[in-house]
This record gives structure tokens, C-alpha cells and sequence, in this order.
């Protein structure tokens, strides 16, 4: 059977109001072998009852989290995710990073962009809350609004992430952010660096298969299959319990 991999949405409540997730995760995780679970945000009960038959997890990208979780006023270039989605995504990242088979084998989980925020967050880390702030001139090396922004990532010897890509380097992955980490949450590592050293991948140290890129992978499969090959591969790997 294909592995089920949950994934948290994104939320607009103008009208009617809408929960999506991008295509483009849906059908990296599709075309790596797996079935998307999009989850929307719901009582912690209910969302305990969908994870049971996830084998994995794709947190994905958006706009910002509030600055004030890692005890930071927040700068004029912010623009906050919708609370729903904050709160449920910091709710979902506690069950995802809890979350074990039976047999106590962690479940993958894949943080891309924004998701990679969320983690180093939620494990006690802040951001730097605008690179051009950080690095005047480099902001659009990083993020360009009027066009694709890409750049050389370069990968940690012995890390998970350059087993996976087989190469000490990302070569021109598609970039899309204005945050960046400043300080490491608990147990992550930092395996990856643009040239102008700003962390673009970590990976947890005790929990395996828990990776975060700062970049998009999604949208450019054909790049990146291998990463969410390899995130397939895992999740096929964990043994769920029966369903009754």
C-alpha cells in the first residue's frame, strides 16, 4: 500500500473561506509514491484519529509566524500567517514530532521553507525576521517578487541531506524567503548553507528523518525527487496498527 503523508494547509477565510495546499506539494508527494493527507485545522482529538494512519509529514511553506513565539516585536517587513493556521500548525508540529509507529519508530517528517521555521521554532529557536535587515544587498538573492530567485546551497559532509542528493551541493534550488534562522532549536543541526552563510537546512539529531529546507523542493521536482523519494521510502517503513 501507498504511504499516507499529512499535511498541514493554508488558510483564507475571505468569503465563504478557503483551505488549501498548494499543488505542486500534492503532487511531489503523488509522483514519489505517496498519497497526500491534506489536514485542515480541527480538535486535537479528531486530528489524533487522522494521524493514525499517516506514515509521514509534509509542513509547508507561507507567510510568517508570529514573532512574538520566540519573544521578538515584530518587524515591518512581517506578514503574519492567519492565526487558525498558526496556532494549529505549532498544535500539528507537537503531534508530528511525537508521533511514532507501533513499534516506536518515529515518523518522517519533511519542513519545507515556512515548515522549516515552524520547527526551529516550536524546538525553542528564533529567526532573524528579514535577511535584507540582516545582509543589506542580499534579500533578493533569497526572495524575488518579480522573479524566480535561485541559488547554491552547500551541504554538510556526513549529513542525511547529502546522502540523499548524493552531492555536496544543491545547485540552483527555487528560493522564496525573507526570514532565516538566527538561533538553532533544541537538538537540530544545521546541514546545509547558502554562499553567503545563511542556514538553509537542518535535520534533527536524535529523531531521524526529520528534515527542514529552507527552500522549495515542490516546486521544482524534477530537481528534488530525490528528497521526497527518500521521505517515501521512510514512511514506507513504518508500521501502522489496524484500522478497525
Amino acid at each position: 500500500m501507498k504511504p499516507l503523508i499529512a499535511l498541514n494547509c493554508e488558510i483564507d477565510t475571505k468569503g465563504t473561506g478557503k483551505v488549501r495546499v498548494n499543488r505542486t506539494y500534492v503532487e511531489a508527494i503523488r509522483l514519489s509514491g505517496g498519497i497526500p493527507l491534506p489536514i485542515a485545522p480541527q480538535a486535537t482529538r479528531e486530528v489524533k484519529q487522522l494521524l493514525n494512519l499517516a506514515s509521514g509529514f509534509v509542513f509547508i511553506g507561507g507567510n510568517d509566524y508570529s514573532p512574538s513565539r520566540y519573544g521578538e516585536e515584530q518587524h515591518p517587513s512581517v506578514t503574519l500567517c492567519h492565526p487558525i493556521r498558526e496556532e494549529f500548525d505549532f498544535r500539528l508540529m507537537r503531534l508530528a514530532l511525537e508521533s511514532r509507529d507501533k513499534d516506536g519508530q518515529p515518523k518522517p517528517i519533511l519542513c519545507i521553507c515556512a515548515g522549516l521555521q515552524l520547527l526551529n521554532i516550536k524546538l525553542g529557536g528564533s529567526l532573524h525576521q528579514d535577511i535584507e535587515t540582516l545582509k543589506p544587498g542580499h534579500g533578493l538573492l533569497h526572495r524575488n517578487r518579480e522573479d524566480v530567485a535561485r541559488h547554491p546551497i552547500n551541504l554538510t559532509a556526513g549529513s542525511q541531506l547529502r546522502k540523499i542528493q548524493r552531492s555536496a551541493t544543491v545547485k540552483r534550488p527555487i528560493s522564496s524567503h525573507h526570514q532565516c534562522i538566527n538561533r538553532l532549536g533544541d537538538n537540530l543541526v544545521v546541514t546545509g548553507r547558502s554562499d553567503d552563510g545563511i542556514i538553509e537546512a537542518v535535520e534533527h539529531l536524535t529523531r531521524e528523518f526529520t528534515i527542514g529546507v529552507q527552500w522549495h523542493p515542490e516546486a521544482d521536482y524534477e530537481g528534488s525527487a530525490r528528497l521526497f523519494r527518500a521521505l517515501i521510502r521512510r514512511a514506507r517503513q513504518i508500521s501502522l496498527p489496524k484500522v478497525r
